[in-house]
């Protein structure tokens, strides 16, 4: 009996109509791809970010695909920010985090202020969401909505960049970043566990390569990458999407503190 009304219900599961999502970094590569696809599931977005231009040109292109946002201009690394905003804050069932700083510093040249920003973006700000977004997300689930929290991560929480693959070491991603993205796993793991008891659920997603527009035009890096998946080709932004409609929709009821890899296999080698 029980699983019959699974089933009858399963059709609806992937349903985010009218549900308040809220995405920092929205106007990023991944961002807008996330946007795109959660909204035009029905969900009403808050997108955030420091460039208040971008924000706005991404509030257009998601009103000429009908999907319903309002902005959010502030620093997600300043808490007070952070406070003021929630203030005004009525409703919100799902927190998607996805700003990142990513600084192309190689080990022997040592930065502390690229690191503190990477950290600060990845741990910091996600700490001062969690503090200020908690009794919303777990009055949304006290209503039986999804109330869900999404870490954008990487592959490179999991594993170290080949720097065989990079002709200028310039080029290569930072030692800071994958170290700050496993942090982000672990404490994705931590609040899943702290906030079970509000019936939230708390997951990451690892994405591999998914290069950009500026990227994809270097054809001989592009093959590269390609290499690096058994798949042997990189990915496309919206076969992402599919994966955060998951975690943010009742189909993933019973997941939580899991990280999931989007990775073309990059890392099962």
């Amino acid at each position: 009996m029980e699983l019959k009304l699974i089933m009858k219900d399963q059709k609806n599961y992937f349903n985010l109509k009218d549900l308040n999502v809220f995405i920092t970094g929205a106007y990023s590569h991944l961002g807008q791809a996330i946007c795109e696809g959660i909204g035009s599931y029905g969900a009403k977005l808050i997108i955030n970010g420091t460039n208040k231009d971008k924000l706005i040109k991404l509030q257009k292109y998601l009103k000429k695909k009908d999907i319903r946002s309002s902005i959010a201009f502030f620093d997600i690394t300043n808490y007070e920010d952070v406070k003021k905003f929630t203030k005004n804050l009525k409703n919100l069932d799902v927190l998607i985090h996805n700003a990142n700083k990513t600084f192309h510093t190689p080990l022997r040249k040592f930065d502390r202020e690229n690191y503190i920003q990477t950290f600060d973006t990845a741990i910091l700000s996600l700490t001062n969401l969690i503090n200020c977004t908690t009794k919303y997300l777990a009055k949304s689930a006290k209503k039986n909505r999804t109330s869900s929290i999404i870490n954008i991560s990487s592959m490179y929480g999991l594993v170290s960049p080949d720097p065989n693959i990079y002709d200028n070491p310039i080029n290569a991603s930072s030692p800071q970043y994958g170290v700050a993205k496993a942090a982000m796993i672990h404490h994705t793991k931590y609040l899943a566990v702290h906030l079970a008891k509000y019936n939230i659920r708390v997951n990451s997603i690892s994405p591999g390569a998914f290069p950009n527009k500026t990227v994809l035009k270097d054809k001989k890096f592009r093959k590269k990458l390609a290499s690096k998946s058994p798949l042997k080709r990189t990915g496309n932004p919206e076969e992402l999407v599919s994966s955060v409609l998951y975690l943010a929709s009742k189909s993933s009821s019973f997941t939580t503190g899991t990280n999931l890899i989007v990775d073309g296999g990059w890392t099962a080698w």
